[in-house]
């Protein structure tokens, strides 16, 4: 009888088992594995390739400091420009209601 995937209720694959390919066994796959595995040198190869690559962007993070401060600096001014003129448009708004409001109350009074 087949054997089913665990929690493959819904599907109606089956899971292969060791022998079910054409030339595939236990032993093959890990024989495989064993002749794909990295050696020692390119492990090394690899270790310094990472440090290089940790070297590098050190330095590319320190040059680039200043003008991400800069950047930063410009857009704190440009928000504060942003609030100081909506705060500005938003106290017209509030003067001409005081206004309008003035000018009604004077209205209604001459009434």
């Amino acid at each position: 009888m087949a054997r089913r995937c665990p929690n493959s209720r819904r599907m109606a694959r089956r899971c292969p088992t060791p022998g079910e390919w054409p030339g595939q066994s236990l032993a093959t796959t890990a024989a495989e594995a064993q002749a794909e595995m990295p050696t020692a040198e390119e492990i090394d190869a690899a270790k310094a390739t990472l440090a290089d690559w940790m070297n590098r962007a050190g330095d590319i993070a320190e040059r680039a400091t200043p003008a991400h401060d800069v950047r930063d600096q410009k857009i704190a001014e440009a928000w504060e420009t942003r609030e100081r003129r909506n705060q500005r448009s938003f106290n017209r708004g509030v003067e001409d209601i005081i206004d309008a409001q003035q000018d009604f109350e004077e209205e209604v009074m001459e009434a």
